[in-house]
């Protein structure tokens, strides 16, 4: 279990557009501070897993409310996940091209993303966590304290996205980066169910002009100097 010393528990989310770094700031963070790092998203894979497997149609509406009902996950480590109790898969396996083809059709389902908000929260019931998604300051954990909308220009966000995607595909064609890039922005900000917003009393911190070093280095800086319950686990 990941708890604190003093019995506090402590929630970090981490909200932000694709390409700002979230993923790895929430990494550094948890290893940092002893906290299990959640990214939100890979629960929604996690169905979308479930559903390819089981061979459920996405638009049978009354098949995928009767399965999310009943669907559940738990870390069995950091990168094995066991589906309803019984299957474990390898994250790696929930980022392959045809569940990237299939989000769209759970992340902005209402009744869908109810149920895996249940999860999420459960999860960090009794764990000290910090969680990284889109809407995880603004909906999920509602009540934390550490709330960072991490940002970076369009740019910038577009080009560490090419970068990152020409290690595994080298004939990646960087317009098609950009068009995903600014779909997924308009997506994500004009849904109806769980739109990427600012919430009050975030830390908005834009790291465009930032490495991933001196981005986690000036995060981890300010947040030890605004929480002093936060204490160094890992140095």
């Amino acid at each position: 279990m990941f708890k604190s010393k003093k019995n506090k528990k402590i929630q970090i989310c981490i909200d932000g557009p694709a390409g700002s770094g979230k993923s790895v700031l929430g990494i550094f963070l948890a290893q940092k501070f002893n906290l299990l790092y959640i990214d939100s998203g890979i629960i929604y894979r996690a169905f979308v897993f479930f559903c390819l497997q089981n061979k459920i149609n996405f638009n049978d509406l009354k098949k995928i409310k009767k399965n999310i009902k009943i669907f559940n996950v738990s870390f069995q480590s950091k990168k094995i996940i066991v589906i309803n109790n019984n299957e474990a898969i390898n994250i790696k396996n929930f980022y392959k091209s045809i569940i990237n083809e299939n989000l769209n059709f759970v992340t902005n389902n209402a009744f869908l993303r109810k149920k895996v908000v249940k999860i999420l929260r459960a999860m960090s019931k009794n764990n000290d966590v910090v969680m990284v998604g889109r809407d995880i300051g603004s909906v999920v954990l509602k009540k934390a304290k550490i709330k960072i909308f991490l940002d970076a220009s369009l740019k910038q966000r577009i080009q560490r996205r090419f970068k990152q995607k020409t290690l595994t595909n080298l004939n990646l064609d960087f317009k098609k980066v950009k068009e995903n890039l600014i779909k997924r922005d308009n997506f994500d900000i004009n849904r109806k169910n769980g739109a990427l917003k600012h919430v009050k009393n975030e830390i908005y911190f834009d790291n465009s002009s930032l490495n991933v070093w001196q981005t986690n280095q000036k995060i981890v800086t300010l947040l030890l100097k605004k929480y002093k319950f936060l204490k160094i686990y890992n140095d």
